[in-house]
This record gives C-alpha cells, structure tokens and sequence, in this order.
C-alpha cells in the first residue's frame, strides 16, 4: 500500500508540470554542448554507441509523435550487432 502510494505521487509530480529536475547554468551550458538526457541519468547507463547507420536514427528521430514524445507507431530494433573495441 505504501509503495502504491509512492509511486501515485511520483507519477502524479511527473504529470503536475512541476520540474523536478533543477540544474545549475553549468549543468544546463553542459548538456546543451554534448547533449544528454537528464530524467535518464542516475537511472540508465550508457552500454554502447552508434558507430554506423546514424541515418537510421535520423529516420527514427523524425517520426510524428504523440503528446508524450513516443513515436505515433513503435519502433521495433530487429537486430544489432556488437563489435569489441
């Protein structure tokens, strides 16, 4: 119940339009340079990089979306490949 209970404020802190990401005008300057997604991190970590088929994302990237910024229709990834470096 208590979990619950939790997880309903977080949601409904998300949804309220508050931000509950504050950053410093360093924080800001940094992620405008190199990019980042800031309600990722301290969640995910990096695992890899694209090394080709940057056009691909591009097409990814520049599909219609919804409200939420999620693709209209899914984007399913049918295969990958992983190269050591």
């Amino acid at each position: 119940d208590s979990l619950v209970k939790q997880i309903d404020a977080e949601i409904e802190k998300y949804f309220s339009g508050e931000n509950p990401y504050r950053f410093t005008q360093e924080s800001r300057e940094l992620y405008k340079s190199i990019g980042g997604t800031p309600f990722l991190d301290g969640d995910y970590t990096v695992f890899g990089e694209v090394v080709e088929g940057l056009d691909v994302l591009d097409r990814i990237a520049g599909l219609p979306t919804d409200s939420h910024d999620r693709p209209m229709q899914n984007v399913v990834i049918l295969s990958t490949k992983l190269k050591r470096k």
